[in-house]
């Protein structure tokens, strides 16, 4: 999984994440407007009782009731196992959001990496040589190599074989980057 691959999922499911919350509230209105029917059906059915024969009245209140308590009741139910998915989404964009923050400051690096050696940035370049002739510059050293190597090989995992990072493994080597980063700088 690409890059591109990783936003077009996190935006998808933000958009889902939106589009429920949406259908959510007006899911309530609904169980709110049910309830108020049933409370206000029961109330009316309640007042027609008092002659003790069933009416054409109160048959109607009951059913007014009635229809109102299911109708509050199937909303309730549904903002319920709604909110349950909810959560499984949420956590489904924060797990792939170590990785597409990887994934960003990988392309930061290979960007600062090709800066630091005055190469173009249009131009393809094997990342391996690349940490060569930096490490060689002196640009970087023996631990910056070990540091970019882990994080090359957990880049290419997360971008190839499509599972997301650990996010503490994700932040971890988003801080190496960025120091390796902040050292290939001019200010640095």
């Amino acid at each position: 999984m690409e890059t591109r691959d990783y936003k077009d999922t996190l935006y998808s499911l933000e958009r889902r994440r939106a589009y429920k919350s949406r259908v959510d509230l007006l899911l309530r209105a609904y169980s709110t407007m049910g309830a108020l029917m049933a409370v206000l059906g029961a109330g009316y059915f309640a007042v027609t009782l008092l002659p003790f024969e069933i009416t054409s009245e109160q048959r109607i209140a009951l059913m007014v009731s009635g229809i109102g308590a299911s109708l509050a009741f199937m909303s309730r139910t549904l903002v319920l196992i709604r909110k349950e998915r909810e959560q499984r989404y949420a956590e489904s964009i924060d797990k792939y959001q170590g990785t597409v923050e990887l994934l960003r400051a990988w392309s930061d690096l290979e960007s600062a990496s090709k800066r630091a050696l005055g190469r173009d940035q249009s131009r393809s370049h094997s990342l391996r040589a690349v940490f060569d002739e930096l490490y060689e510059r002196g640009k970087i050293d023996d631990s910056d190599m070990i540091v970019l190597e882990e994080a090359l090989r957990a880049r290419n995992a997360a971008a190839h074989g499509g599972e997301p990072l650990p996010p503490d493994t994700a932040e971890r080597l988003i801080q190496m980057i960025s120091k390796v980063i902040i050292k290939l700088s001019p200010f640095g």
